[in-house]
């Protein structure tokens, strides 16, 4: 199939940058791994300005992403057709678990219809968290 081959990426793209997104969350340099004590000065979340390049490196690589799902949905809502606003959605959201780079994971949505979905996104991430500790609460 002509259309899956052209969206075909290396798998770099897809593992990346969750593995940047699970050393952020535990307080690292996503691209290392540097606890924040070795970080140099005035450094917040990567540990030196060469390794923020390289995250703007990732980012110039999501504008390749964002133009295949525009490409594939034919630069159209995929919800109610608009061909204007457009904007790439994450089908499950970060809050809940998505991929980054998965194409399979991503839409092209209005900008109207990704406001939408992205309430509905966090009041699912608020409720699965208010279900844990609800969940913990109980004997």
């Amino acid at each position: 199939m002509q259309g899956e081959t052209s969206m075909m990426r290396p798998s770099t793209y897809a593992v990346f940058p969750d593995f940047w997104a699970e050393r952020k969350a535990q307080g690292l340099c996503p691209v290392c791994g540097k606890i924040k004590k070795e970080f140099d000065k005035h450094m917040r979340v990567y540990c030196c300005f060469e390794h923020a390049q390289k995250y703007g490196e990732c980012y110039k690589t999501w504008n390749v992403v964002r133009d295949d799902i525009l490409k594939r949905d034919n630069n159209h809502c995929v919800k109610c057709g608009s061909t204007q606003a457009l904007e790439i959605d994450h089908i499950e959201a970060f809050v809940n678990g998505g991929k980054y780079f998965d194409y399979n994971n991503l839409q092209t949505l209005c900008h109207k219809c990704h406001v939408r979905k992205t309430k509905q996104d966090l009041w699912k991430a608020r409720n699965k968290g208010q279900m844990l500790l609800t969940c913990e609460a109980k004997p």
